[in-house]
């Protein structure tokens, strides 16, 4: 069994060891001193959202704005139910017209169900995208903050205290920073980053 070591052939063993060896050598060059310090922070990214006065701003505007279109729909709403009260009774049972009546306040009840599930959709889908903004321009200044004061690395940690929803259990489980030391907490200087005009 010549050229061979354990079911491999000698030139794949002469590769792994080739490779190995490189791998020691770079390591050591690095340890050298020639390579910069490793400098790393942590970031709770729901204090810094929660803290930063755009966010917040933004947050307010548009829930605002999904209270008025709730508030409409809940008006139709007491107006069809009312409707269904007092006019109802009006006609006689048994009529084409009571009927009419009927079925149009009952495909108007559904149309506000419709509706009504669509605006959550619409302020799901807002929520989510006022994130993706705030998360581009968090990044965005990370970086920079990152680089002009010497960070390795910067990371994201969102602490979930309490678990008591679904949301929750996800970040529970999706967890990457389990403990840091507080010294290497940005967050403070993050937020004042954020607030910056």
């Amino acid at each position: 069994m010549f050229g061979k070591s354990r079911g491999l052939p000698v030139h794949w063993l002469a590769i792994s060891i080739a490779i190995l060896v490189a791998g020691l050598i770079v390591s050591e060059a690095s340890v050298g001193g020639t390579e910069p310090p490793v400098k790393i922070g942590f970031v709770n990214i729901f204090k810094v959202r929660g803290k930063s006065k755009k966010q917040v701003q933004l947050l307010q505007e548009f829930g605002k704005k999904i209270e008025q279109q709730q508030k409409a729909l809940q008006d139709r709403g007491a107006k069809n139910e009312k409707r269904l009260r007092e006019e109802l009774p009006l006609y006689e049972k048994g009529t084409k017209e009571r009927e009419d009546l009927f079925v149009k306040i009952k495909i108007e009840d559904q149309s506000l169900k419709i509706e009504n599930q669509m605006l959550r959709d619409r302020y799901n889908v807002g929520k989510a995208r006022l994130f993706e903004d705030f998360l581009k321009d968090l990044y965005k200044k990370l970086d920079a903050f990152g680089e002009a004061n010497g960070f390795s690395a910067i990371f994201l940690q969102r602490r979930v205290t309490k678990i008591e929803s679904a949301d929750d259990l996800l970040y529970a489980n999706s967890q990457w920073v389990l403990y840091h030391n507080k010294a290497l907490d940005l967050t403070d200087e993050v937020i004042t980053i954020m607030n910056k005009k």
